[in-house]
């Protein structure tokens, strides 16, 4: 199986909507798991980015769904031009960091997730081909990218020259 193909007979429904982005749970799971009151919040700043980012990439809001499922390792995934992303890992890796504002850390990581995703309405199997469209599109939309970052106010990490040849030199002299 391929590594990003939805899993055969996996079913989900929505169970309503935030900010005009639909919201899907597994039809084994409650509606409670992504619309109780403690993942508001979260949940909001999530759509915050991913509409940021479906501006970047010139996508329509609509085509955007969020899911929450605990129990599989999806972080999104393309079903008929409908991109599906998990608000699990969404809560995993940048809920506590995002509490402000978005980071860059969760900008790019949910930029390239995009990336992923679109490339997968050219090709299905994970291949030069689709390293092809996937590595266009994170060449096409980066100067957006940077641009929303600038406007949004997104500090960059800061390249310190020093530390780089330190652990450069630490790394040659290992041998």
């Amino acid at each position: 199986m391929n590594y990003c193909e939805t899993m055969p007979g996996y079913s989900m429904h929505c169970v309503g909507n935030l900010q005009k982005i639909e919201l899907y749970v597994p039809t084994d799971v409650d509606q409670s798991e992504i619309l109780s009151q403690s993942r508001i919040v979260p949940l909001s700043k999530f759509i915050y980015i991913l509409k940021d980012q479906a501006n970047v990439f010139e996508v329509t809001p609509k085509v955007i769904h969020i899911f929450y499922d605990n129990s599989k390792n999806s972080i999104a995934f393309n079903r008929d031009r409908a991109l599906f992303f998990n608000l699990k890992f969404y809560l995993e890796l940048h809920e506590q960091t995002c509490k402000n504002k978005p980071t860059i850390d969760a900008m790019t990581y949910w930029f390239t997730i995009y990336c992923h995703v679109l490339a997968h309405n050219f090709i299905q199997l994970h291949n030069t081909e689709f390293e092809f469209y996937y590595s266009s599109f994170a060449q096409a939309y980066m100067p957006d990218l940077i641009e929303l970052t600038k406007k949004r106010e997104v500090k960059s990490k800061t390249f310190n020259i020093e530390i780089f040849w330190k652990n450069f030199n630490r790394i040659l002299n290992r041998n």
